[in-house]
């Protein structure tokens, strides 16, 4: 494996000790690009120049338990899951990818649906979450005198996910003037991102949201968030499959990689999906088929089983949570 210049920071130790790196080329089974930018283009040149297939790499779903933002030991906000796919990122929903052609053959069993559903149950249970240091109080998201509450999320200003899921300033502009307009008795909350509040910076999408709607500005825990509102607005984010995860209705305004199987209400139709999946198939193929887990404690290859421990033993060892 030849890394780009981006796998030598602390956060990709755990990716580093999974898989052997190499300076040289010739020695090398593959090429490895973290996330999309200008350099992957530079390695998409050399691995065709030398018939090395280019694996492209991102974050898992369940990843540490600080932000990769956050000034902390390294071995806290490291991530200890990961995608590798060869075609596009997971969350690029302009052309197919391997996981999309998962999801779109890939047949689960009864077992293997039961097994997702078990797993499912676990992560909401313990409020587990890509980052997983948040409070999980819910204190301060008292209802008051509103019957229903409007959740509409947050992102990262510029993120990949929004550009190849096709989401511009005015896709948000109308996804937060829809959750007003279409839930007029409702209390309407925006949660700002997390990498937003790691660097004590306002959201990029901040101008854009009405006097009406509450700003949850402070660190909350994801699982903990959803389980206090009723339905979901969202873009691209994880959260919109956490979201689906704890039962609740989801409005996607992009397309990430959960839209167009059934279970979302999509504003963004994709015909290269073409079935429709329960939230346990879908969850079996993304977190257990196409997903890898380092297990830290052993020092090798894991399960999502031993992400799950190891964030739970962290949260409570570091937090008291």
């Amino acid at each position: 494996m030849i890394w780009s210049k981006p796998f030598r920071r602390s956060k990709y130790v755990y990716l580093k000790k999974w898989l052997n790196s190499s300076d040289s080329i010739d020695q090398s089974n593959a090429i490895a690009s973290w996330g999309l930018g200008r350099k992957t283009l530079e390695l998409l040149k050399i691995a065709k120049e030398n018939n090395k297939p280019l694996l492209l790499l991102e974050d898992g779903f369940i990843r540490s338990l600080y932000t990769w933002a956050a000034k902390v030991d390294p071995e806290l906000n490291a991530g200890v899951s990961f995608c590798i796919d060869t075609k596009a990122m997971y969350y690029d929903g302009t052309t197919s990818t391997d996981l999309e052609d998962l999801l779109n053959t890939e047949i689960v069993s009864e077992t293997q649906c039961q097994q997702a559903r078990k797993n499912i149950d676990t992560i909401v249970k313990n409020r587990i979450s890509k980052y997983n240091n948040q409070p999980l109080s819910s204190e301060h998201l008292t209802r008051g005198e509103h019957q229903k509450r409007i959740l509409v999320v947050d992102q990262s200003y510029g993120d990949m996910s929004l550009i190849c899921g096709g989401v511009t300033d005015s896709v948000f502009e109308r996804m937060i003037s829809d959750a007003v307009k279409e839930n007029p008795n409702a209390e309407i909350l925006f949660k700002i991102h997390p990498d937003t509040l790691a660097r004590n910076t306002e959201s990029g999408f901040q101008k854009l949201i009405p006097e009406q709607v509450r700003i949850i500005d402070w660190p909350i825990n994801p699982i903990t968030m959803l389980e206090a509102v009723d339905e979901v607005y969202v873009a691209t984010s994880q959260l919109g499959f956490e979201a689906l995860m704890c039962g609740k209705k989801v409005h996607v305004y992009g397309l990430p990689f959960y839209a167009g199987w059934g279970l979302t209400d999509d504003k963004v139709p994709c015909t290269r999906r073409k079935r429709k999946l329960s939230i346990e198939e879908l969850f079996y193929i993304v977190y257990l088929k196409y997903v890898h887990y380092f297990d830290p404690v052993h020092n090798q290859e894991g399960s999502i089983e031993d992400a799950i421990e190891y964030i739970l033993q962290c949260r409570k060892k570091l937090l008291g949570q």
